[in-house]
Formats: C-alpha cells, structure tokens, sequence
C-alpha cells in the first residue's frame, strides 16, 4: 500500500535537506573565515567588544570547544596555533628600549612549559611607554644594573628581537622567585640545566652581580639533594658546585 509519498517526492524531498545542509555548511565556513581574519588582523587576539552579530559569538563558542581559540580573561581570546614567539619583534618595535624577560624569555628558550597570555618586556625604572591594545603586553621596570645585564639581540625571520640571554633569564627567575612562585623558578633552573649550552661559570657571575649567588647555590644544592640533576652536570663549572655540597 502507498504511504502517500512518490519517489519523485523523496528524491526532491533528499535533494531539498542536501541543498540546505551544503548551504549551512558555507556559511558556517564563512563564518569560520571571517572570525578567523579577525583574529589573523590583531596579530592573533579577539576582543568580544567588536562582535557584533549573535551569530558570531556562536561561532567563537564553536571554536573554543574546538580547540581552535581560548579565553585570556574575560572579552579576550586567542587562536590556539598562534606562535606567540613570532610577535616578539613586532613588540620590540612597539616598546622602544624594551627587552623580552621573564615568563616570554623563559619561553622563548623553552625552559618552561607555561605559556605566557601577554609579552613580558623590562624598561628602565622611571619611564613610560604607551601601549596599544594588542598584542598584550607586561611592563617591568627595571633598576639600571638589572636592565643592562645580558641584553643581546637575535635575529628572527620576523626581524630583529631584545631579550636577556639565558643565564640572565635563569637568573631573573631566582631573583623573582616570590613573585613568579617557587615552582617556576625551579622549573626554569632544572630544565637550564639539563641543555647541553649551559654555562655555569657565567650564570654564577650574573648570579653575584645580582645578589643572588647564595640563592642560587641554595637551590642547586636541593636539585643534587633531590636527584633533579646529576652532581656531574655541575662538574663542568671551573668553579665545582659539587664540592660546597
């Protein structure tokens, strides 16, 4: 018996939901893209404030449950795969006399697993520079002798970058430890010292002309004590850490 329904009617009826499932698909594609060249035009950053369609902000939830963006804080997201390293000389030109520290350079040198949500830079103590919205940047300010020590520039594909080497950097996180927490400031000295680059003898020398050679040693003392890192590994400083121990 007939259920009322040709065959010419399922196949219009089949070829109707297709039609609409193919268009729904572009414009969500065109969604994609559109919120995506948001994003790509500030330098990977999203302010909720511009959205102006609901349709928009279901889109960026659609992202965020993808993995394709995150939330910063509240009304600021960012896409997942933007290279944040990539933004460093960009924020060196906009921070004049600016040099990458603490959590970006710790990054930077991948000697943690923190990902930093702004642009750390050190400017002298008793200056000021004007930001822009984005890229999100932390200003530091800096006594003369903190500022000076380490500078170097590296070269990169997307220009020329300020950042304290290594060694200071290592240094930074000991001296800040109570502000940037214990845990990380060991993360940053255990994983410095598992690079094959390392160099004791100049980080002890930073080290001392920051005041914190004793901090330093300290520290060292509880990774050996702990089995972080191997008394060998110390070894290779004219100066033997392993002999105070």
């Amino acid at each position: 018996m007939s259920n009322g329904v040709s065959e010419t009617d399922k196949i219009l009826h089949k070829t109707t939901v297709s039609k609409n499932k193919y268009r729904i698909f572009v414009q969500n594609s065109k969604m994609n893209a559109a919120l995506e060249k948001l994003f790509v035009n500030n330098n990977g950053y999203l302010e909720t404030k511009i959205l102006k369609k609901r349709s928009e902000f279901y889109q960026l939830k659609k992202m965020v449950e993808a993995g394709d963006a995150f939330a910063l804080k509240r009304g600021l997201y960012r896409l997942t795969q933007w290279d944040s390293n990539s933004e460093l000389a960009e924020v060196c030109r906009i921070v004049d006399g600016g040099v990458v520290c603490l959590f970006s350079a710790w990054h930077f040198y991948e000697l943690t697993t923190f990902v930093p949500s702004k642009h750390y830079m050190a400017i002298p103590s008793k200056t000021k520079r004007i930001l822009p919205a984005f890229p999100p940047i932390e200003l530091t300010y800096w006594k003369e002798t903190s500022y000076q020590l380490g500078k170097v520039e590296v070269e990169q594909k997307e220009g020329l970058i300020t950042i304290y080497d290594i060694e200071k950097s290592v240094c930074d996180a000991i001296k800040f430890r109570n502000k940037v927490g214990e845990e990380q400031s060991a993360e940053v000295l255990k994983n410095y010292l598992k690079r094959s680059d390392r160099n004791l003898d100049k980080l002890l020398k930073y080290a001392r002309q920051l005041n914190v050679e004793t901090v330093l040693q300290q520290q060292l003392k509880i990774l050996v004590t702990q089995n972080s890192v191997k008394q060998s590994l110390l070894q290779s400083s004219r100066h033997n850490y392993a002999d105070d121990f």
